[in-house]
């Protein structure tokens, strides 16, 4: 599997009868900036939590660059950082002192100063000794996405990293992501947002999902995926 950081293999998840992502196999590798986009309840999310290692397919496996296949592989986690809807965040630490925990669990060598460096590019300094259980949504958002890059991850997978967010913080966010997506060959970003022109501007290939089907968009027309993503929707209707 050359320069493939993540490679799944026939993955799909269900819970109980109702499926939430049908059969796919998808290979994330070095250098690959993709977006995945689509309708509310498409599968967007369960993808995430599957390529992340937090949740554990129904068919299919995963396999990364140094293990062999399985239906849940707990390495992922040492080469995958993540955001979710969720902060996993404890409120009752401050934001430093969350970073600096989960930096001790990743074995980050010196996780204060990482953290330090990270909230600061976050625009977050001012709020590193308060408690988190008394911080805004937007910010506890940048929280949640310091603590994902803290240990410098293979694959970076963000699930609505600008939800909440005011114009200048999703301004800050921005140009580190682009920062990140276009400096780092050797890494890959997974970005599921509903902002189509957003996403293109930090991703170069699209994947289309919707019921739990999914389709490859290619790269962006005219710097948006507003046409390619109407064409998709309207092919996977016609298609059920």
């Amino acid at each position: 599997m050359t320069n493939v950081l993540i490679d799944s293999v026939g993955i799909s998840k269900s819970f109980g009868e109702r499926t939430a992502l049908l059969p796919m196999s998808l290979k994330i590798s070095c250098g690959d900036r993709l977006a995945v986009l689509g309708p509310n309840s498409a599968g967007k999310s369960t993808l995430l939590r599957l390529l992340s290692g937090l949740s554990r397919p129904s068919t299919g496996y995963i396999e990364t660059a140094s293990t062999g296949p399985s239906r849940l592989r707990k390495d992922l986690r040492g080469i995958v950082g993540y955001l979710g809807h969720s902060s996993m965040l404890y409120p009752a630490l401050s934001p430093l002192e969350n970073i600096e925990f989960s930096g001790r669990l990743y074995g980050v060598p010196h996780p204060k100063e990482r953290g330090t460096f990270l909230l600061n590019e976050l625009g977050l300094l001012e709020f590193k000794n308060e408690r988190v259980g008394t911080l805004s949504s937007g910010v506890l958002r940048r929280v949640a996405i310091a603590r994902a890059l803290l240990h410098e991850p293979k694959v970076l997978l963000l699930d609505e990293p600008f939800a909440g967010l005011d114009y200048r913080a999703a301004e800050i966010l921005e140009n580190l992501l682009s920062q990140i997506s276009h400096s780092y060959n050797e890494r890959a970003l997974v970005l599921v947002s509903h902002d189509l022109s957003g996403a293109a501007r930090l991703t170069n290939n699209a994947l289309f999902l919707s019921k739990g089907n999914h389709t490859v968009l290619g790269p962006p027309t005219k710097g948006d995926w507003s046409e390619a993503y109407r064409h998709a929707q309207n092919s996977l209707e016609k298609s059920e």
